[in-house]
Parts: C-alpha cells; structure tokens; sequence
C-alpha cells in the first residue's frame, strides 16, 4: 500500500510492481487539528511557517535565505517566519536571527509543535521532484490540517494537491525566485485572496477525510 496516486503511478510505470498487487489511499490527516484552528481567531501576524523537520533533503536552508531576505520587515514586526519542527545540524551554516525556532536535539514535543503551527498564517513548502517524488509529504498533510494555505514551489505532489480543489488552497510558484517575489509581496500589500485560500484548504480536508479514504480502501479490496 502507498499513501499516494502518483507515487502508485510511477511505480507501475517504471514496472517496479504489478498493478493488481499494490493499493493506494491519499495520506489521512488527524482531524483533531482542524477543530483547534477553526476555533481559534483567524491568525492576524505575516506568519510564514516552515513544518516540520528542517533539513538540506527538504530545501530548508532556502527558507532562512527567505527570512533574510525580508529581514528589514521582520525586525519591524511586519513579518514572522518560523520553524515547528526539529532544525537538523547540516543546516547550521544557513542559520540567522531571522527565523524563529526551539532548539533541540530530538523531535520537537508535540505540544510545542502544535503551537508553533498555530501561528502560521502560511506553510511554505521547498520540495523539487527529485526530493519528494516518491514520498508523500506529511508536513503537508499537517498544514492541510492545520487550515493552513500553502506556498509551495511547483514540483508534482504540489501540483496535485492544486489540482484537487476547485478554489486555489495558496501560492503555487515557478521557481524559489517566483516564490521570494510572492512573499515580499504579500508583506508589503497583504494578501486579499486569503480568504479564497482558506476554501481551497476545505476542499483539501474533505478529499483527504477519513470517511473518504475509508470508502477508497473498501472499494479497492472489493476489487482486489
């Protein structure tokens, strides 16, 4: 079983494995985030949070160079960016004062890691194909979620995910340049469609719902 379409589909292609003996689900999410942030009010600060891990196989260091490249508007308070997860030792050179994060040598306390991500108003998202082709992205599926929009440079898990919805769930970007270009805009000029992002992140939860990968699961074993 793969927790992916795309990944089912490059497996088959590349004949790694026979179409009748794998099964494919989206990645579930843990609804019990979701009613934590639609509870709360709707987070106000220019929030741009990095989930998860931070580490070279993930881009992560070009989130750094994003916060210093805005660093006159986050020691003005216009703009905040920062990590909820563990920041790995390969990205030490890469460290400035600009990205908030809790140092720590294990997983982050899942408490704090909740936390961290309710204070995101977007998770951006580093991933080229040749890093994630074959994994389907947890941190994402955390910031669907969370109710968080995504900002994602355009590799073929973010294009899928873009192309589930009706309403665009964020900031789908050509290239990290296309992306820097994005968020100096959104801090400068605020970000009207915010409200449009957060129906096209609805429509993400719904398609990624228990209920709904229940139903793909049953289906597949009846064929199968």
């Amino acid at each position: 079983m793969v927790l992916n379409e795309l990944i089912k589909g490059k497996l088959i292609e590349d004949k790694l494995i026979d179409p009748s003996s794998i099964l494919e689900i989206p990645h579930p999410y843990d609804d019990k985030y979701k009613h934590a942030v639609f509870n709360k009010h709707q987070v106000q600060e220019m929030a741009f949070g990095h989930i998860g891990t931070a580490k070279l196989a993930k881009n992560s260091h070009l989130f750094f160079d994003l916060a210093k490249q805005n660093a006159e508007s986050v020691t003005s308070g216009k703009a905040i960016f920062l990590i909820s997860g563990q920041v790995f030792p390969d990205i030490s050179p890469f460290h400035n004062g600009f990205v908030e994060y809790i140092s720590s040598l294990t997983l982050i306390d899942a408490k704090k890691y909740m936390e961290q991500c309710l204070r995101m108003r977007y998770a951006v998202f580093l991933y080229l194909d040749d890093q994630y082709e074959m994994v389907s992205s947890g941190a994402m599926m955390d910031a669907i979620a969370f109710g968080i929009p995504l900002i994602s440079i355009k590799n073929a898990y973010s294009e899928y995910l873009f192309g589930l919805c009706n309403t665009t769930p964020g900031i789908l970007c050509e290239s990290y340049d296309d992306m820097a270009n994005h968020v100096q805009r959104l801090i400068l000029n605020g970000d009207a469609h915010y409200a449009q992002y957060l129906f096209g992140i609805q429509e993400l939860q719904a398609y990624f719902s228990f209920e709904r990968i229940q139903d793909m699961f049953d289906s597949q074993m009846i064929r199968s």
